[in-house]
């Protein structure tokens, strides 16, 4: 969250908008996307075959999602782990949710998301 508020002190805006604008342009990346998630292999990734799913539109709190946004979440998490098994012949793996914490506002530099990788 510390590096989020420096980008979004440095450049005035979410550094998490950034990437999913980067990416829809450039494709490299994207494993898949819908209409309100894109889910992508990231350029610094933590580990092999790591892969994020970030909402398109800014929100801070993950659980502010609209229904509809949750059935478009459960099928790109649900696509994106099936190409993961697929292609790595069901591997053990983790998953992570980054939200902002409850006793915070909502935060205009901070963009939840999920990173998924086998471990």
């Amino acid at each position: 969250m510390a590096g989020a508020r420096d980008y979004y002190q440095y450049k005035e805006r979410c550094i998490f908008c950034d990437i999913v604008r980067q990416e829809i342009q450039q494709g490299d990346r994207v494993v898949l996307e819908n209409r309100e998630f894109i889910s992508i292999a990231p350029f610094a990734s933590f580990s092999p075959f790591e892969a994020w799913i970030l909402p398109k539109r800014h929100t801070s709190f993950f659980e502010e999602c609209q229904v509809h946004e949750i059935q478009s979440l459960a099928a790109i998490f649900q696509e994106t782990l099936r190409r993961l098994e697929k292609a790595l012949n069901f591997p053990p793996y983790n998953f992570t949710l980054h939200t902002t914490p409850f006793n915070e506002k909502s935060l205009e530099y901070y963009h939840w998301h999920s990173r998924s990788f086998p471990s």
